[in-house]
């Protein structure tokens, strides 16, 4: 195993090219890898091309070549320092050596790891659930306080000493209202609209996509033609994209700009405001 995947100086061969011929070794396409692997296409084509510029970011693209590698059965270990400014991989003499009675598999299978996205992004998702839940629980508490505030009416008695009798007759003196003056009214505040930004987008094609909504919440999605996806964020919205020119989006109602070509990677940040978009390759 560590001689068909260990890093050879005299062949030239580069981390694309191993990562291509361990794929064609096993009789995998593209397509079949980005299935199984979840990672698009696009950015399977272009870590065998060793262009790491359509990558979203070096954290992606490192976190991408690691889970690549370990699917085609290539040792993790040699992958960081394979990457342009990775961390060089540790000497076999720093390696820890287990024997056959210490060893254990610690590798998940491919199926336990979705498993434990699943759960890890499920629990993202309840507990943002509930951070709304309790923050809008509690503003729609308040907005009913303020609106039970009632100002009660001025009521005063006729006086017989202050003012001479009166010819009706007993039965039909009682409390007169007086309305209180304008003054005494305290203003009643207005109730400010509930802020938010909500963004609807399209899939005009297939792609990958990766939302993060206030810097809390990242969620992942393998986009086809024609689905229609809507979020809700109270700050800001975090977009990264390898098909820039594949989506069609809306904020708050309005149409955005393309975010960028066909078939370019893009990372966008959009806002509440006028300038709402920074769009960055």
């Amino acid at each position: 195993m560590m001689s068909d995947t260990a890093p050879n100086e005299k062949d030239g061969q580069t981390v694309g090219s191993r990562l291509r011929l361990a794929r064609e070794k096993k009789g995998l396409s593209l397509e079949d890898a980005a299935r199984v692997t979840r990672i698009s296409k696009g950015y399977l084509d272009a870590l065998e091309e060793g262009n790491y510029s359509r990558l979203p970011s070096d954290a992606y693209a490192r976190g991408f070549l690691r889970a690549y590698a370990q699917f085609l059965g290539i040792e993790a270990q040699i992958v960081p320092g394979l990457y342009p400014g990775g961390v060089p991989s540790p000497s076999q003499s720093e390696t820890l050596k287990l024997t056959a009675g210490e060893c254990r598999d610690t590798t998940m299978s491919w199926g336990s790891k979705r498993w434990v996205f699943v759960l890890l992004a499920g629990g993202c998702v309840l507990c943002a659930a509930a951070v709304l839940f309790f923050r809008f629980h509690g503003r729609a508490i308040e907005k009913k306080k303020e609106n039970s505030l009632v100002v009660p009416p001025v009521m005063t008695s006729a006086s017989s000493s202050q003012q001479p009798k009166s010819e009706v007759p007993p039965e039909k003196v009682g409390l007169r209202f007086t309305p209180p003056e304008a003054s005494d009214i305290p203003p009643v505040p207005l109730v400010s609209r509930e802020k938010g930004i909500v963004l609807k987008m399209k899939a005009l094609e297939d792609g990958y996509l990766v939302v993060t909504i206030d810097d809390m919440v990242s969620q992942q999605y393998d986009l086809r033609a024609g689905d229609v996806i809507e979020w809700k964020a109270e700050r800001v919205f975090s977009l990264d994209l390898d098909n820039a020119g594949g989506v069609e989006a809306e904020l708050n109602g309005k149409l955005l700009k393309p975010f960028g070509a066909k078939g370019a990677s893009a990372h966008v940040m959009l806002k509440a405001g006028p300038e709402s978009d920074e769009t960055a390759p």
